[in-house]
């Protein structure tokens, strides 16, 4: 970290980085003279009695009660864990689902911030605020909150001020996309209308798999995806690898042996190629 150059002068913009978390629990452990994860209990978790959320010691792994999982080549695997406690506030905290909402309902009813803090933690900057993320699914009011990932646990947490609905997210592993789960779930928070999933019996329009027959590609990555129809099926190769699909959805496919999703927009001629947490936008070639 200290041999690294900036990446742009300070306050010049603003772009995320778990290097600056890991920074900002070494200033507050210079200023307050205590370790980082004793002033986590002090300012937060006894202040609104987070009973079940604590800074995870290198002693505490053992005691876990879920390991963490990647789904490849039609199994689980169980992932190697690293010491939690080195990344501090970058990523050693434990929580729940229940315990994050209370943590969110708290900060925006200015039970840990003042209201002016707050303001400045949701002025956003280039897409960030202080530490915080602005959210917006299905044209829905736009929410607040972060969303991380370490090893192969992963959380997402969410508050819409203006309804006061908070929803938090937590997994050991994933294979349906986390961000189609939350835009699933936030439709269904504000009866939008929406529609789950069906992973076994989505009955396929074969003559409507024309629409997305075609090549794939994007300015920004290095790879492309050929969609073609083989056997009434939607067939996508991308590096040189065949990938067999079904449908799940409505412009929704997958392939379940390597956990790869692709949603078509058609009238706008896009695919998102998507993977665990990972989206990649491709435009059909005219």
């Amino acid at each position: 970290m200290a041999s690294a150059d900036p990446v742009f002068t300070p306050g010049s913009k603003t772009e995320y980085s778990n290097t600056n978390f890991l920074l900002l629990s070494y200033i507050i452990e210079d200023i307050c003279k205590k370790e980082y994860q004793e002033v986590l209990v002090e300012r937060i978790l006894s202040k609104i009695n987070l009973d079940d959320t604590y800074f995870e010691n290198a002693a505490d792994s053992v005691l876990k009660k879920s390991k963490s999982y990647k789904y490849f080549n039609s199994k689980w695997a169980q992932q190697y864990e690293t010491v939690a406690s080195n990344h501090k506030g970058a990523g050693a905290i434990v929580s729940t689902p229940a315990d994050l909402v209370f943590f969110i309902d708290a900060l925006f009813s200015n039970r840990l911030l003042s209201k002016g803090s707050l303001q400045t933690m949701t002025k956003i900057l280039d897409g960030y605020g202080m530490g915080i993320f602005p959210f917006s699914y299905n044209n829905s009011e736009v929410a607040y909150g972060h969303e991380g990932r370490i090893d192969e646990f992963y959380t997402t947490l969410i508050h819409f001020p203006n309804e006061n609905i908070s929803i938090a997210y937590c997994t050991n592993g994933i294979l349906y996309p986390r961000d189609d789960i939350m835009k699933k779930v936030t439709a269904i928070c504000f009866n939008q209308p929406t529609t789950i999933p069906d992973l076994k019996s989505f009955q396929t329009d074969v003559q409507s798999l024309k629409q997305y027959a075609g090549h794939y590609s994007s300015s920004f990555m290095p790879f492309s995806v050929e969609c073609r129809i083989h056997n009434n099926n939607l067939i996508l190769t991308t590096q040189g690898q065949d990938f067999d699909t079904k449908q799940i959805d409505i412009n929704y496919f997958a392939n379940f042996d390597f956990g790869y999703f692709f949603e078509f927009v058609p009238d706008k001629g896009e695919l998102v190629v998507k993977e665990t947490d990972n989206n990649y936008l491709l435009r059909k070639n005219k």
